[in-house]
C-alpha cells in the first residue's frame, strides 16, 4: 500500500505556494512559446528546482515551468511523483505515477520535462517525462516514458489526464500529437 504526504505538509504546501511562486514566475518562464507540433524543455533535476516545504521523510520543491504553468515535484520516502498546476487548480498526479510506473517506488527519473505545443495555439498539449521504478523480480530500476495530454474543461479549467507509457521518444511524441483526449 502507497502512502501520500501528510495533510499538514500539503496544507503547509498550499499556503506556501502563493508567496514563493511569484518570484520564481521571473526566474523560471519562458517568454518564447514553441512552433507548431514542437517540443520545449525544461528541468526536473534536483539542483534546478527549489525546495518550498519539508516535513519528515517528505518534500515539495518548485521546478522550472513554461506558459503560466507551475510544476511541483513531490517527494516522500522512496517516492517522488508530479503535481502540475495552471491557475488555482493543481493536479497531483500520484496516482498515476503508481498505475503507471515500471514497478515498485515510482519516482521522476530527473530528466527534463518536454512540453509538446500542437498547430493550434502557443499552449501545451501535452507534457512527456520518464518516471522510474524498482522491479521486483530484478532489483533493478527501469523507466518509462510518462505522456499525459493537457487541455482545458469548458470553463477554462486544467485537465490532465495519461495518455500512456511507452520506452521510445519517437513513439511518446506520436501518442502526444495524436487525437486522443481526457474524457
Amino acid at each position: 500500500m502507497m502512502t501520500h504526504f501528510p495533510r499538514s505538509l500539503l496544507s503547509s504546501f498550499a499556503l506556501g505556494v502563493g508567496a514563493i511562486g511569484f518570484g520564481l514566475i521571473g526566474l523560471f518562464s519562458d517568454v518564447s512559446p514553441a512552433s507548431a507540433n514542437d517540443s520545449s524543455y525544461t528541468s526536473l533535476k534536483d539542483k534546478d528546482c527549489v525546495q518550498i516545504s519539508a516535513e519528515g521523510g517528505g518534500a515539495i520543491s518548485e521546478c522550472p515551468a513554461r506558459n503560466g504553468f507551475r510544476i511541483f515535484a513531490a517527494a516522500d520516502d522512496a517516492r517522488s511523483w508530479m503535481i502540475v498546476q495552471k491557475g488555482a487548480v493543481k493536479v497531483d498526479l500520484y496516482d498515476t505515477f503508481a498505475r503507471y510506473a515500471p514497478g515498485d517506488f515510482p519516482a521522476l527519473a530527473g530528466t527534463p520535462l518536454e512540453w509538446r505545443y500542437g498547430r493550434s495555439n502557443n499552449q501545451p498539449i501535452a507534457l512527456i517525462f520518464r518516471i522510474s521504478g524498482n522491479d521486483p523480480r530484478t532489483d533493478k530500476t527501469k523507466t518509462t516514458l510518462l505522456v499525459m495530454r493537457v487541455s482545458s474543461d469548458s470553463q477554462g479549467r486544467l485537465k490532465i489526464c495519461a495518455l500512456g507509457a511507452t520506452t521510445s521518444n519517437n513513439e511518446s511524441r506520436a501518442m502526444a500529437d495524436g487525437p486522443q483526449n481526457c474524457n
